[in-house]
């Protein structure tokens, strides 16, 4: 997964323990340009019995948003864990990169609270969540029920925790609609 002009996320067969019981690997490293692969530090890794882990950036500087860098662990082909946090360009680049220099350190990874079944992503300041089964974000308040897209004030969700956040529905099921997927438009 590319990061900036000199790193990305790899996620690879790197000899023993590299991968999980799936086949899949199971550590993400960060590669610099002009390093050996086999060099790069490994920054994130699941269980051997997850069924993958990954890496992504998800930048929405075009939609007027944040910078977001997201890594999981696919658990079963249908569950996951995700762990965000907002970031600064600055932040995604080589450790040696002049443009690095006296910015301070990007935040700590936070777990998306969300339950394992559900999935994120971003749009604009947004993060989008769809579930796969019904969800009650704050105890004793509204569930929402599996098959909604819900979307949430990325930063809020992120910083504060889910029971803080207002939630909107961007699609419900109904008895003659199901959610299918979603593509994400500039507007």
């Amino acid at each position: 997964s590319y990061r900036s002009r000199d790193v990305l996320s790899i996620g690879s067969n790197f000899g023993p323990d590299s991968l999980t019981d799936s086949g899949y690997p199971r550590t993400v490293r960060e590669w610099v340009r002009g390093t050996k692969i086999e060099d790069a530090p490994v920054v994130f890794e699941g269980e051997k019995t997850d069924v993958s882990v990954g890496a992504y950036v998800s930048d929405q500087r075009f939609r007027n948003g944040s910078i977001y860098e997201v890594r999981y662990r696919s658990l079963t082909f249908y569950t996951s864990s995700y762990f965000a946090r907002k970031v600064q360009y600055e932040h995604l680049l080589a450790p040696d990169d002049p443009l690095r220099e006296g910015v301070e350190a990007p935040p700590e990874f936070v777990k998306v609270d969300i339950q394992d079944d559900a999935s994120i992503s971003f749009f604009s300041k947004w993060m989008i969540i769809s579930l796969r089964s019904d969800w009650e974000p704050v105890p004793g308040g509204k569930t929402y029920s599996s098959g909604t897209l819900l979307y949430v004030d990325s930063d809020s969700f992120l910083t504060q925790g889910k029971e803080s956040c207002q939630y909107h529905v961007l699609f419900e099921p109904s008895e003659r609609t199901t959610f299918q997927g979603y593509s994400c438009t500039k507007n």
